[in-house]
């Protein structure tokens, strides 16, 4: 079975278990499929699956399940969050990951923290930080970012984001940098949801590659209480600091 047949037997799995499983803790589900353009014309597809688990009034899990098309083959990612909310309009957690590109012999993982906090009741800001290692020459990495968003009215938010990355070994040196913006529209009431965003990333150093801007759009699906009006309801972002090196074919 491929990789993305499996993702999606997955998909449907988490649906028909958010639905028959209440009792297991199950918040919320949230699946997308989308588009992004590539440098040099054309586009490539996306699909992420978003799975938020109530362990106790305190504590969740937040599992997620990702396909991304690079241009230099396709990656398949699946992230792991665990986290508490010792007071309302705070989450702070421990964050996993670990991607594969489909075609070659490379995978690699990340691990770190990661915090957000409501700023008011339209506004939150959040940030992360970790670590990565790669199969392929040994590569290690540490980043950071901070993320922010802000509900503009009852249906449409805005989030963005920015990360730096370090990448320090003998054969390759750069810092990347990548930022984000997006508009969600999410009608009250209704289970789905469109994004369109554009993200910019470069690499900068001694080993640095030019910058690409591309343009995002996602369809989404949601089941339960998942990434609702309030801020702090916002799954984390699974960050992903290796896919800049794939796409350029740097990795």
């Amino acid at each position: 079975m491929s990789r993305l047949s499996l993702i999606a037997a997955l998909a449907v799995m988490f649906a028909s278990g958010a639905s028959a499983q209440s009792s297991l803790g199950v918040t919320g589900i949230e699946a997308g499929l989308g588009g992004f353009s590539q440098s040099g014309g054309g586009a490539s597809f996306q699909g992420a699956i978003t799975l938020d688990v109530a362990v106790t009034e305190a504590h969740g899990l937040q599992g997620d399940l990702a396909w991304v098309e690079t241009g230099r083959g396709a990656v398949g990612r699946i992230g792991a969050h665990a986290y508490m909310t010792p007071l309302a309009g705070r989450k702070y957690g421990l964050f996993g990951m670990v991607g594969d590109l489909n075609g070659r012999s490379l995978t690699y993982g990340a691990l770190g923290i990661e915090g957000m906090f409501e700023v008011s009741d339209r506004a939150a800001l959040g940030g992360y930080t970790g670590l990565g290692l790669g199969s392929a020459d040994g590569l290690d990495l540490i980043f950071a970012g901070v993320e922010g968003t802000y509900v503009a009215t009852g249906a449409l938010r805005l989030d963005g984001g920015l990360q730096v990355t370090e990448y320090d070994e003998a054969g390759f040196r750069a810092i990347g940098t990548e930022a984000r913006l997006a508009l969600r529209y999410a009608p009250g009431g209704q289970p789905f949801a469109a994004t369109a965003g554009v993200v910019h990333d470069m690499l900068t150093g001694r080993d640095g590659a030019p910058g690409e801007t591309r343009a995002e759009v996602t369809l989404s699906w949601r089941f339960g209480t998942i990434n609702g009006r309030a801020p702090t309801s916002r799954p984390f972002r699974t960050a992903d600091p290796f896919l800049p090196l794939i796409r350029r074919g740097l990795y």
